[in-house]
């Protein structure tokens, strides 16, 4: 079983959110949050963060950790998935879609909470919207990195 941590964030403006859909094989047209593998030696916050900016071009901020969702048994039990999901503030630029995606989009909460499951990458997509909805977070400086 192979551990995969992915970090990502929820971008917000004006009561609707971003969302990307997927253009690798295997997960090809699913919608998802601006997320994504942590790479080799990258602290958690700085991989959150070139995620978003990679997958809507915005420069954004991280303001808080909305969450932390596992998936212990993702791809039939070979991966044991835990995804640090930020609210990534908008700082400046304009939404625009990479290369690597079909499409990227604003939508509403309930357009997202009514959108069929099977649509999606996975459930921590409407765990995160719901916990924004409620409220719930946590200070980003709850994860902290050392380096020894």
């Amino acid at each position: 079983m192979a551990l995969k941590i992915v970090v990502g964030g929820l971008v917000v403006k004006e009561g609707k959110l971003v969302l990307v859909q997927e253009g690798k094989n295997g997960i090809r047209g699913l919608w998802n949050l601006s997320l994504g593998g942590l790479e080799e030696n990258e602290e958690i916050k700085d991989g959150a963060k070139r995620e978003v900016e990679e997958e809507t071009y915005f420069k954004v901020e991280l303001e808080k950790l909305i969450g932390v969702y596992q998936n212990p048994v993702r791809n039939n039990g070979k991966d044991n998935v835990v995804k640090f999901i930020f609210l990534a503030k908008i700082l400046g630029g304009e939404l625009k879609k990479p290369s690597d995606l079909l499409e990227v989009k604003w939508v509403s909460f309930d357009e997202l909470l009514s959108m069929p499951d099977e649509t999606l990458r996975d459930e921590s997509i409407k765990l995160a919207a719901r916990d924004y909805l409620a409220g719930k977070s946590f200070p980003t400086d709850l994860i902290t990195a050392y380096k020894k």
